[in-house]
């Protein structure tokens, strides 16, 4: 079977020479080289038909390609300029895994001797770094020539095959049309109402592009390289932007001649540069709409398969990085033409009103949108790191003890150990890529199934907008932080802090939230003290950020503020004292008592915090006054009692005695004598605490009965000698203490039985019952016996039945002195039993 073929097309080349092509369903794909053997990639739809606006030639597509330095610039006098090499070639992305690094260090031996000075050793060093800097850079260069192009008709997905790597063609932006076309072929018809639907806005974009090109080119690296350099050292884009605009224009007065006509020409320069700045804006104007409806992910299954690789996250994040950089160098060079056109002046026909403009809107905007793209780059650049184990289970312990259920599920780093990953890619591996595909899902047509999708256009029609929505949650202008909250659940604490700080002095948006997530990462950091200020500090957001307010302190929007304030207090103290750091919990709960109401409702367990976290630092002043201070009764009373606890095991009786407990006495008492009747005497005697406390209050009858149930204890508990001694002394104590009140009032009740009745009426009532035949139903059916309604014996103890007691504990001493095997406890009181005891011969021969 033969196959015919039909021209269908004729493209002139230019003067190129043709390294590869490929064939989609769209478009003819052509790999090219120039002469100065530098790679284009053109490309002919040659199916448009008559009605086709493409050009009759090959069309040229925009290349990226970042400027590679053949010497790294040393630019930062704050750093080592081996760190500054360092970081070059280990940047994320930025080259390969290099196999050449012993031959540094060889280099470097092979030039030192032992007669050379530091500075020449520093010398030295610097040539060798900038010697493997540059082998390292022809070494990149080699492994990314071209060899061959490929592309997938269904996908629209076409990739320039390298000796080393694959580099992938997407679609560009208008933004990226106007700084990367060729000036010539710019017009408004190509740009087709994308920067702006009115003509003479358009007009004014398209010729201002002249300008911005120039300005551009005029730059040099090393300016350009400084200029980034004071954005990371915090320093105003718009005062850096003014040095750099004055040195140029006064070096360089051919280039002022020429921005000056340049911008004469441009008829409508503030609405020209309006335009611009919109287009720059992520959040398109609107910082509170970038963020999911009630924070629910709903991806269509249609979508959830895409570019959710370790290969696509880092392509996607790959892009967001391009695009950051683009528009960071857009910003500067805006930010140079405007200060242009204010120095300039009469001489760029600027008109009073729109040099005010400038000042006083166009140039504060550009600078935030220049702040804002650059944390955008260095957020995207960021090389992340593997987090522990540990990490991992110390990020799942405190999203408990805060309430929070949505933390990362794990960490995917990529498989490749040679291309470093960056967060920005981790976050798209983990939930933000389920993030970005659901917000895409209504404009893509994939939210329902009836719906037409484009989602069969693959990669020109979901790349831009993944990538697009990704940035935009990396965006700072907006209320959304869904990243940096990733990082800090995710073991990203390092970028955590740099993020944070690059955002500080000029981003209001979500700043109370950011010191709180700042916290959490220093905390992990072991920086206690610098994250407790900060989740302090934090505290004001609480009423402003719903981040704060909502989920973490879990208010709602009508919560009242002191409400909000006390729950976002507990959950920080939780979250410290999770951490191991009572004493930064106890400052939070001080601060939240110093600003809440007195009767709000939470200050008790406030209080209680306070109390608990003194108790354990054993400050015991600071504790019992908490304890006073707590307004429910039922924490005070548990207060109150894990605090006679403590005192008593660390021996601080005096302190625990001498309290003044007002109100609390009667609860003092009642836990003191719970504790000495359940506690083994042996052990844990609280009745010598519950005496020395009756003592101090001058109540003698009620330490004696306390010295008294003590012997009696004594009596079956005590062991040998020793027991019969201590039983002595409670015996003593309890006459002591009746002697000094009144005789009408020297007795005491002495303790009963839990059944209300003694041993030997217990015993007494068994036999009985015994010996007496049950009763019987008239069925046959034995019945139970009725329940005695008769009530306790109260037993009245005066001093003479008191000081028999002694006499026959004392008795009972001097036996077991001269016999040791003789019964020392256990000891019963009853009558036959003492008659059998006083008449022991042993007991006979004793004199007083």
């Amino acid at each position: 079977m033969g196959i015919a073929c039909s021209r269908a097309c004729l493209a002139p080349s230019y003067n190129y020479d043709l390294v590869d092509f490929s064939v989609t369903s769209a478009y003819i794909w052509t790999l090219w080289t120039d002469a100065n053997n530098e790679t284009q990639i053109l490309k002919k739809n040659p199916w448009g038909g008559e009605g086709c606006k493409n050009p009759p030639g090959l069309s040229q597509c925009g290349s990226w390609k970042p400027p590679q330095r053949t010497e790294c610039a040393l630019t930062d006098p704050f750093l080592d300029p081996r760190e500054i090499y360092l970081r070059e070639l280990f940047h994320a992305n930025r080259f390969l895994h290099i196999p050449c690094g012993r031959h540094l260090g060889d280099q470097v031996e092979s030039r030192l001797t032992s007669d050379l000075t530091e500075e020449e050793v520093t010398q030295i060093t610097i040539e060798a770094w900038a010697t493997f800097y540059s082998h390292t850079l022809q070494y990149h260069q080699v492994g990314h020539k071209p060899v061959g192009v490929i592309g997938v008709g269904a996908d629209h997905l076409v990739g320039i095959v390298r000796k080393q790597v694959v580099s992938w063609v997407r679609p560009m932006d208008a933004l990226e049309v106007v700084a990367l076309a060729p000036v010539e072929s710019l017009n408004v018809a190509s740009l087709d109402g994308v920067l702006s639907e009115d003509t003479v806005v358009s007009t004014a974009v398209v010729a201002l592009a002249k300008p911005l090109h120039l300005v551009r080119q005029m730059v040099p690296s090393e300016v350009a390289a400084a200029f980034t350099l004071d954005l990371y050292h915090l320093q105003p884009p718009d005062q850096v932007g003014n040095s750099i605009t004055t040195s140029l224009l006064a070096d360089n007065a051919t280039l002022a001649t020429s921005l000056a006509q340049q911008l004469a020409s441009v008829s409508g320069l503030v609405p020209g540069l309006w335009a611009y700045l919109h287009a720059l804006q992520l959040d398109m104007g609107m910082p509170d709409a970038l963020t999911l409806e009630n924070g629910s992910l709903c991806v269509p299954e249609t979508l959830s398969g895409v570019l959710c690789g370790h290969a696509g996250a880092a392509i996607v994040s790959a892009v967001v990085a391009q695009i950051a950089k683009g528009r960071l160098e857009l910003c500067r060079d805006l930010l140079l033409l405007q200060q242009v056109a204010l120095q300039l002046g009469h001489q760029c026909r600027l008109t009073p009103e729109a040099s005010a403009q400038l000042r006083s809107t166009l140039l504060p905007k550009t600078t935030l949108l220049t702040q804002a793209y650059f944390a955008l780059l260095h957020v995207s650049t960021t090389a992340a790191i593997h987090p522990s184990q540990g990490t991992v289970e110390v990020a799942k312990r405190q999203l408990a003890a805060l309430s929070l259920n949505d933390g990362p599920s794990g960490i995917q780093m990529p498989p490749n150990p040679g291309r470093p990953a960056t967060v920005l890619e981790l976050y798209f591996l983990g939930s933000g890529g389920d993030q970005a595909r659901s917000l895409i899902a209504p404009s893509v047509g994939g939210a329902s199934e009836g719906a037409s999708s484009n989602v069969d256009g693959g990669w020109a029609q979901l790349l831009m907008p993944l990538s697009t929505t990704l940035a935009q949650l990396a965006w700072p202008i907006s209320r959304c932080l869904m990243l940096v909250e990733w990082l800090v659940w995710g073991g990203q604490h390092g970028a955590v802090q740099e993020y944070v700080r690059l955002l500080q002095p000029w981003c209001e948006w979500n700043s109370c939230s950011r010191k709180f997530l700042l916290g959490v990462a220093l905390l992990n950091q072991g920086e206690a003290t610098k994250a407790a200020q900060l989740l302090v500090a934090a505290m004001e957001g609480v009423v402003t950020e719903d981040y704060l307010g909502v989920k973490v302190a879990g208010g709602a929007v009508d919560t009242p503020a002191d409400q909000l304030r006390v729950m976002y207090c507990l959950r920080v103290i939780r979250l410290l004292e999770q951490s191991g750091q009572p004493a930064l919990a106890l400052q939070v709960a001080q601060e939240g008592v110093a600003m809440a109401s007195c009767d709000h409702p939470s200050m008790s367990a406030l209080y209680s915090v306070i109390f608990k976290h003194h108790l354990e630092l054993q400050h015991h002043d600071e504790a019992f006054t908490a304890l006073l201070a707590c307004p429910d009764q039922h924490r005070r009373r548990n207060c109150l009692r894990q605090l006679i606890v403590s005192l008593h095991e660390r021996k601080c009786l005096t302190t625990l005695v001498n309290y003044q407990y007002g109100s609390l006495e009667a609860d003092v008492i009642n836990i003191l004598e719970s504790r000495a009747r359940s506690a083994d005497i042996l052990v844990n005697n609280y009745y010598d605490l519950l005496y020395a406390f009756h003592i101090s209050k001058h109540n003698y009858k009620k330490a004696a009965s306390v010295m008294y149930e003590c012997a009696l204890r004594l009596n079956i508990e005590g062991v040998g000698e020793k027991g019969l001694q201590q039983q002595a002394k409670c015996y003593l104590a309890c006459l002591n203490c009746l002697r000094h009140i009144p005789p009408q009032q020297a007795w005491i009740i002495k303790p009963l039985p839990k059944s209300g009745e003694d041993e030997g009426d217990q015993e007494m009532a068994h036999r009985k019952s015994n010996s007496i035949s049950p009763k019987r139903s008239s069925d046959g059916e034995s019945v139970a016996p009725p329940l005695s309604r008769r009530r306790p014996q109260v037993k009245v103890l005066e001093l003479p039945h008191i000081e028999r007691e002694y006499e026959l504990v004392h008795a009972r001493l001097k036996i077991v002195k001269t016999q040791p095997d003789a019964t020392a406890s256990g000891f019963s009181l009853r009558q036959y039993d003492l008659q059998d005891f006083l008449n022991n011969p042993l007991l006979l021969s004793f004199k007083d």
